[in-house]
């Protein structure tokens, strides 16, 4: 009888898990040593657009593309790290650029790198805002360099022209 209880705790356990992992937004994933994919959770469709039966037992490599040697360095890194958080630039199945950031901690298994854990969050609006300002800004600032004129920049004028011109 303390058998069969235990064996409906662990499988009531096991339902509450799998339930958590597959209705988050963000990606739960492992990798072997030899970074293959040992787990992804289901929202990798929503994220990505691929399968996770697609992914289980490849290398990351084979289907991150574009940063592909980039993150085969970072996996090299995250053995004497321990953990790692990054941004990556991934295509989707379909072709679509997406940003991930991916936040990672090494497993070690009697002291020897087993591979790593961690999740992949969708950061693509984030990245686009951040890579738009800073081509924003290198344009003002290529337009202030080009300019033979000595630019001043005056704190905003109050209604009275003489207070306002003290505070400079």
């Amino acid at each position: 009888m303390g058998k069969e209880l235990h064996s409906l705790a662990l499988a009531a356990s096991e339902a509450k898990f799998f339930n958590l992992v597959d209705n988050i937004n963000d990606v739960i994933y492992s990798a072997d040593a030899e970074a293959n994919i040992t787990f992804v959770s289901t929202s990798i469709r929503n994220l990505l657009g691929f399968q996770p039966e697609d992914i289980i037992g490849k290398n990351f490599t084979a289907f991150i593309g574009i940063e592909s040697e980039a993150l085969t360095k970072w996996f090299e890194e995250i053995q004497n790290k321990f953990d790692l958080q990054n941004d990556y630039k991934i295509l989707s199945p379909t072709g679509e650029t997406h940003w991930i950031r991916l936040s990672s901690k090494a497993q070690f298994k009697d002291g020897v790198f087993d591979g790593v854990t961690g999740i992949l969050i969708d950061v693509t609006v984030t990245k686009n805002i951040e890579l738009e300002l800073h081509k924003s800004e290198a344009l003002y600032r290529s337009i202030l360099n080009a300019s033979p004129d000595t630019i001043f920049i005056l704190p905003k004028m109050t209604s009275n022209p003489v207070k306002s011109m003290g505070q400079i």
